[in-house]
Formats: structure tokens, C-alpha cells, sequence
């Protein structure tokens, strides 16, 4: 299917959607900057997937925001052809996630903001702001940075009013992430800083390089 912007129920600026997958874009709400790969499967009757900025869908996620329910006297086959009894259930994905290759989101899931899901991961419930979940079901194994990372990361890539509070992320670490890895870091080689800057002109994001 050839899609073009208009065919989106809601599409935001330098957002990229690789025509080589199977979507229901009338259901579909894309911020801008956003990145969706290839062979994505957005599995949709009337369930809405919302992505909000800076967040990237890796290549054959499969998302499934309308599943069949099971019903006495209706064979699946009907279930399958004629959606008898389907529910819808939005899926949310925050800004700046990263769904792994080959993930799967089932119906309901929210991923907060700056969620790693790990490659052929199922998610079948919301996330942890800036948690990395992996495996089937898809748990909590890492966090993206550590508390100080995250707040020099909220300062780069949002308003002031965006921003989650300090407190608010102090608790969060502390409740949920106190015995937990940190994955992420802040070296950057000169080239790649050279890159950044370069790209993020070209795409107004300048406040993430002030």
C-alpha cells in the first residue's frame, strides 16, 4: 500500500514512515520526529497507536491495539474475518522510546517516556519512564541513565514545561530503580558531536545543542 501523509489520521514534521509495512494509518496520531521501519505491523479495527516525538519503532514490531476476544458459538474463523466481539485498546508510546526490532505491544500498553523495549520483547503492560524491558513478557532490566543522566537529558530535549521534575525523578529512582543497572552514557566523539549539531540545525532542534 502506497501511503501518503494525508492518509494519516494525525502526521507531524520530519516524521518518517517506511512504506514496506502493513498499517491503518486513518488510525494512526505520529508527532513530529518520528521514525517508523520497515515490515512494522500495526494490526488495527478501530484501536489508535499514538507516538509521540523523538521516538523510533524498529523494524517488524508488531502492534495490536484491536484483538479478538474468544465467544461461545463463534468459530475464529469468523472472529478473524468479521472482528465478532473485538475490543479496542489505544497503545501509547511517550516521547523518545525505542521499540526494538521485532517487539510486540499489546493491547492497552503505554510506554513511557525514554522506554528502551529490547529486541523480540512482549509488552504486555505500561512501562517505567526511562526503563529498559526485555523478554516475553517483556520486565524491567535496566534503566536507560542513571538519575543525573536523566536530568541533564530532560534539560537538552525539553521546554522547561515538558520537563518531569527533579523530585518526581528522584522518586521514581528511588522506588523503583534503586538496585537497577544503567545502561546509557555521555561520550560522545568529536565527529559524532560534529554530526549532531549538523543535523539537529538542519532539523530545528536547536535547543538540544545550546
Amino acid at each position: 500500500m502506497l501511503l501518503f501523509r494525508r492518509h494519516f489520521a494525525e502526521i507531524g514534521k520530519h516524521t518518517f514512515v517506511n512504506p514496506n509495512s502493513q498499517l491503518v494509518p486513518e488510525n494512526m496520531y505520529l508527532d513530529d520526529y518520528v521514525v517508523i521501519q520497515d515490515n512494522t505491523n500495526f494490526i488495527s479495527l478501530n484501536g489508535k497507536l499514538y507516538v509521540k516525538k523523538y521516538s523510533v519503532i524498529s523494524s517488524g514490531c508488531i502492534i495490536v491495539p484491536s484483538p479478538h476476544v474468544l465467544k461461545v458459538g463463534v468459530p475464529f474463523y469468523l472472529n478473524a474475518q468479521y472482528h465478532i466481539g473485538d475490543v479496542n485498546k489505544d497503545i501509547v508510546i511517550e516521547e523518545d522510546c525505542w521499540i526494538g526490532a521485532g517487539a510486540i505491544l499489546l493491547p492497552g500498553v503505554t510506554i513511557r517516556r525514554g522506554t528502551v523495549v529490547g529486541a523480540g520483547a512482549v509488552v504486555t503492560k505500561d512501562t517505567l519512564p526511562y526503563s529498559v524491558v526485555a523478554g516475553v513478557p517483556a520486565k524491567l532490566i535496566a534503566t536507560k541513565f542513571t538519575l543525573q543522566q536523566v536530568l541533564q537529558h530532560e534539560k537538552m530535549l525539553y521546554r522547561e514545561d515538558e520537563r518531569f521534575s527533579e523530585s518526581k525523578l528522584e522518586n521514581l529512582f528511588s522506588a523503583e530503580y534503586e538496585k537497577v543497572p544503567s545502561i546509557g552514557d555521555e561520550d560522545i566523539s568529536e565527529e559524532d558531536k560534529r554530526m549532531l549539531k549538523s543535523s539537529c540545525r538542519e532539523l530545528g532542534l536547536d535547543q538540544i545543542i545550546q
